[in-house]
């Protein structure tokens, strides 16, 4: 006798009530690995169906001045509004439950391959983080970590062995409080002391050296706990192992910037869903999408960044607080991410 496994009514009821818990569970697991979703402000606005989003910015132009009380030439003040337009990438991922996981489940009573869906939720976030950090070229989109308009903060190479790396200052931890000060100041300074960074995000090797390194009289403190104190503006300071060779020349990496929805934001207009599920020969096959603009730097001069180990990419200014570029802090990495949209 042949079992019609996939035409039996009471199994496919079964088994639809168990795809249905599976993608249930997949919203109520967390995901510590990826932080840039707690990082950076997230927008979700936008239609699913846009190819693009677009945001406006706003400046104004024009002064007051001394006038007499019969003046025909009153100074015009208005403002200058410009909308940007950013590409939106659909991404995708699948994965499948067969025949054999039912028949395990059934004789387990155990749900159906959460693990499962939970592996093709942390694809789509480790793809989000990738584009989040380094864009994707291929398609347009660029990252925090190599966008052009951000404000670049060249540091002295003044180590123990002539280089700019914290691990070669430790013998002389003021001079990487001095570096650390010179990129939480860069945006205040290049901006008149318009943008004011609140957040640094440190590569995890670079933070590691400073987090234990003694510094003050009595070494009573360590660069880290000092700069805290001296910055009361940087309320958080972060370890993320994304910065670890994320300069364009492998180099480490430190970004500040300022964590509000005015100055940028990531565009997310369609979450991660799963869609119409099909069978495949043995297997019920579950497609998952979501949608993306990566990150979009409405004030680009809100953030900063700087290369803290010896790399030379052949891009240097002279060796001030003021010295300020903007250019671009990496070129995207192969990541393997394809948005299955353009």
């Amino acid at each position: 006798m042949t079992y019609d496994f996939f035409n039996d009514a009471s199994e496919g009821l079964w088994r639809a009530e168990q795809v249905k818990y599976v993608m249930s569970q997949v919203y109520e697991f967390e995901y510590p690995r990826f932080r840039h979703r707690e990082l950076f402000p997230v927008d979700f606005a936008g239609n699913e169906g846009a190819g693009s989003v677009s945001y406006e910015t706003m400046d104004k132009f024009g002064s007051f001045k001394i006038i007499s009380g019969a003046a025909q030439d009153l100074p015009d003040i208005d403002i200058y509004m410009q909308e940007k337009n950013f590409p939106v990438k659909l991404l995708g991922g699948r994965y499948r439950i067969t025949n054999e996981d039912f028949r395990k489940a059934r004789l387990t009573g155990k749900n159906v391959s959460t693990m499962k869906a939970n592996a093709a939720r942390e694809a789509h976030l480790d793809a989000e983080n990738k584009i989040v950090w380094f864009g994707s070229e291929k398609h347009n989109i660029k990252g925090i970590l190599n966008n052009a308009q951000t404000i670049e903060v060249v540091i002295p190479a003044d180590g123990g062995t002539s280089k700019k790396d914290w691990a070669d200052k430790i013998e002389k931890p003021q001079l990487i409080l001095r570096d650390l000060s010179l990129i939480a100041s860069a945006s205040a300074v290049i901006t008149n002391e318009v943008e004011q960074p609140d957040t640094m995000i440190i590569a995890s090797r670079a933070w590691r050296v400073i987090k234990d390194l003694a510094y003050g009289t009595n070494a009573d403190k360590t660069v880290l706990n000092y700069f805290q104190s001296a910055n009361p503006n940087i309320t958080s300071v972060v370890a993320l192992p994304e910065l670890n060779g994320a300069g364009s020349d492998g180099s480490d990496l430190v970004l500040c910037y300022r964590r509000s929805a005015d100055r940028l934001v990531l565009s997310i207009p369609m979450e991660f869903q799963p869609s119409t599920t099909y069978i495949e020969n043995l297997s019920e096959v579950i497609p998952n999408e979501a949608k993306t603009a990566g990150i979009i730097l409405i004030r680009p001069l809100s953030v900063a960044y700087a290369k803290v180990s010896s790399a030379n990419a052949g891009r240097t200014v002279s060796l001030n607080p003021d010295n300020v570029a903007r250019t671009g802090a990496s070129a995207a990495p192969a990541t393997g991410i394809q948005p299955i949209g353009g």
